[in-house]
């Protein structure tokens, strides 16, 4: 993408419509807005969003995807989209899960669209609370499962909780810096 890409936010609640806020803001353009509810429509459309029911119409007017639904959503949606053929090869779709990686958007990714998750290190009150805490925060992305690791074991048997084997994360802090949990 040459230009500066135009998004589409699928999903308009609390991240949603923070994100979408937030991008307008700093001259972004919002090619879409799509959610499930008349309710959450009307709120959008109240913000001079352009407002869509179809989430596959939303996703096709737009070059960044942000999928903004529930994690137990994320798949079905993106399953959606491929399924209605409104992807185009030179789209980027991330979901806002912390919980799953880009293996969720596996469909999309073989319809050729660039996928991956970016997800902000911190929760959401209310949409009011993410826009002001949003700008400055820490993102986790994952997106290409080549540039990843998967790990059975960690290096010098730290106490993590008894996690389940997963996919490890890096984090570049810059500089030598204390990390406690929020």
């Amino acid at each position: 993408m040459d230009k500066q890409p135009t998004l589409a936010i699928i999903g308009f609640g609390r991240l949603g419509g923070a994100l979408a806020q937030l991008a307008r803001d700093r001259g972004y353009r919002i090619a879409a807005v799509a959610a499930a509810s008349a309710a959450t429509r009307a709120k959008a459309t109240a913000q001079h969003f352009p407002v869509f029911s179809d989430n596959s119409t939303a996703a096709h007017a737009a070059d960044l995807i942000l999928l903004c639904v529930p994690d137990r959503q994320i798949s079905a949606v993106c399953g959606e989209l491929v399924a209605n053929g409104r992807l185009r090869a030179n789209q980027v779709l991330l979901h806002t899960s912390g919980a799953s990686g880009a293996e969720l958007l596996a469909d999309a990714r073989t319809a050729g669209v660039a996928v991956g998750s970016l997800h902000p290190l911190q929760s959401f009150a209310d949409a009011s609370t993410a826009a002001e805490n949003l700008p400055g925060s820490a993102f986790a992305i994952d997106g290409d499962p080549a540039t990843s690791w998967k790990t059975l074991r960690y290096k010098n048997r730290p106490n993590l909780g008894g996690l389940k084997p997963g996919v490890g994360l890096v984090l570049a802090l810059g500089e030598t810096r204390t990390v406690t949990a929020a």
